[in-house]
């Protein structure tokens, strides 16, 4: 059963002007710093991904997410 979610789990911030990197991605507490552009993709292919998991899902029953 998920504690706390999403904020136990997942977390983006802007990060400061003085910073050569966009955003601070914390998953699980562990920090990333990915450029916007980065960013996007790795977005697009989660959003990919978990189209491919909702029609699996789907099949077997499951409500997708």
């Amino acid at each position: 059963m998920p504690q706390n979610w999403p904020d136990g789990h997942v977390a983006v911030e802007l990060t400061g002007a003085n910073e050569a990197e966009c955003l601070e991605i914390t998953t699980h507490g562990v920090r990333h710093y990915l450029h916007s552009t980065t960013a996007r993709e790795l977005s697009n292919m989660l959003l990919t991904r978990i189209e491919e998991w909702n029609e699996t899902a789907r099949i077997g029953g499951a409500p997708g997410v």
